[in-house]
């Protein structure tokens, strides 16, 4: 068995997946992936939490320097409901690109 790389390492000591984060000003959100990039920074995968505007969504590619600890510790899952919810709007979203809508929020 092959020893991580120290980069992704001290990523995963700095930012546990077992945390509650918050992007500054957002939302809670948990670390699901720590990824190695061919350039050596490391980033993260992170899942929306049910207070998110998109509950259930992941997030690729994040820079974990952006994220910070957030103070409850917990992180909450989305419901079913949310989820439903979420898959609908991303939905409505992608048929308002094909019409040709871009900025949609």
């Amino acid at each position: 068995m092959s020893a991580l790389d120290p980069r992704l390492q001290a990523a995963i000591d700095e930012y546990p997946a077992d945390t509650c984060y918050k992007q500054v000003g957002g939302r809670h959100y948990v670390i699901t992936e720590y990824s190695l990039m061919d350039d050596g920074s490391v980033t993260v995968q992170i899942v929306h939490g049910s207070d998110s505007t998109l509950p259930g969504v992941s997030a690729f590619g994040c820079s974990p320097g952006e994220l910070e600890r957030c103070d409850c510790g917990l992180w909450e899952p989305p419901t079913d409901e949310q989820i439903l919810e979420t898959t609908q709007k991303i939905a409505a979203i992608g048929e308002l690109r094909k019409l040709g809508v871009n900025d949609v929020n």
